[in-house]
């Protein structure tokens, strides 16, 4: 895993967009991507510049984390699907794979709720090697941890686009899709709590014009 630091590099030194255009010569285009997207491709050409004009190495510039992750969502046989992925680390690869498990609440430790949010996923490992990518999380830095968790709960909504639930609506309780309950919710939209291995996160669940869900950054 690779990401450039350019963003922290100029909140250290004050710097704006434009000093960095000016001093460098390099487009508002390019410094605006390479700053907002850590991920983004950065020739080496603007590299040798922001260095330069930093006065750092190139190893200053990227952070780096012996690490590649692939994630993917998969159909079970039943039809609903399940998050697989591979964890690359040097020459050895470990796999994973989680299921997304609809649960009526989290409780405390005194069994009372923790949360009153009337969607809870819980988004369990199911493979032998368990905590593989939790282990990764808590090994990378924050740039790497924030993508992750973003990468698990996209990969998540995507399938929860597809999968049906026991769900209690206004009314009944059935087996059906997110798309039918949020369609019984004030405003097409609702209140979730996804719970990954190292954190629980609330979202706004909405159901668009388009028939997608979606949830809130």
């Amino acid at each position: 895993m690779l990401a450039n630091r350019l963003s922290v590099l100029m909140a250290e030194r004050q710097l704006s967009i434009k000093q960095v255009i000016d001093a460098t010569g390099i487009s508002r285009n390019t410094i605006s991507n390479i700053s907002n997207n850590p991920n983004a491709n950065v020739a080496t050409d603007t590299i040798d510049k922001l260095c330069n004009y930093m006065g750092i190495q190139p190893s200053d510039f990227f952070v780096y984390a012996p690490y590649q992750i692939e994630m993917a969502v998969h159909p079970c046989q039943d039809g609903y699907g399940f998050i697989n992925g591979e964890v690359l680390h040097n020459q050895s690869a470990t796999s994973f794979s989680y299921r997304i498990r609809l649960v009526d609440t989290l409780e405390d430790n005194s069994g009372r709720p923790l949360y009153a949010i009337p969607l809870v996923f819980v988004i369990v490992e199911s493979n032998i090697d368990e905590n593989v990518l939790d282990s990764v999380y808590k090994d990378v830095p924050v740039a790497f941890q924030t993508r992750i968790k973003n990468d698990l709960l996209q990969i998540t909504m995507d399938v929860l686009q597809n999968k049906s639930f026991d769900l209690k609506t206004p009314n009944n309780k059935t087996e059906t899709s997110l798309h039918n309950y949020l369609k019984e919710m004030t405003n097409s939209s609702t209140r979730m709590l996804i719970r990954l291995p190292w954190a629980d996160y609330t979202k706004t669940l909405t159901l668009m014009k388009n028939g997608r869900l979606h949830f809130d950054a």
